[in-house]
């Protein structure tokens, strides 16, 4: 059976239902993460910002005739939204620290602690590994 329009119209209206769960849900996640930096939350709001375009045009595309500035505009947001989120991605990967600029001390604590906690756990493995290889290092 090949696709009809209302079938491509229909899929269509169903991504972007799921398009909206992901960033309603990254938004939520990156508001409430307190080590997130300007950066992050700021992409944050651009990315509900572009949706809601993205949105608005989608649905002038019928009522323009579907016309070629339309179909254009619709793209373009749509790479757009694409671009935000591979920067969400990349900026999420590393958390503003210490050396920060317009870092507070709240954040260099918070920063000291989570690489201390990760040290502790890391120096933890790599004594369990040394130990069982028979390579202790002498201080």
């Amino acid at each position: 059976m090949l696709f009809r329009s209302q079938h491509i119209h229909w899929l269509h209206r169903f991504t972007v239902a799921g398009g909206l769960a992901v960033v309603a849900w990254l938004f939520l996640h990156i508001r409430e993460m307190r080590a997130a930096g300007r950066m992050l939350q700021r992409a944050g709001h651009s990315l509900i910002g572009l949706y809601g375009l993205q949105i608005v045009i989608g649905a002038l595309n019928p009522l323009t005739g579907f016309a070629q500035s339309a179909r254009v505009g619709h793209l373009a947001v749509a790479a757009s939204i694409w671009v935000v989120m591979i920067l969400m991605w990349y900026a999420g990967r590393y958390s503003p620290g210490a050396d920060a600029p317009g870092a507070t001390p709240a954040d260099r604590a918070r920063t000291a602690r989570r690489y201390a906690s990760r040290g502790m756990r890391l120096a933890k493995i790599a004594g369990r590994e040394a130990y069982r290889s028979g390579k202790l290092l002498s201080l």
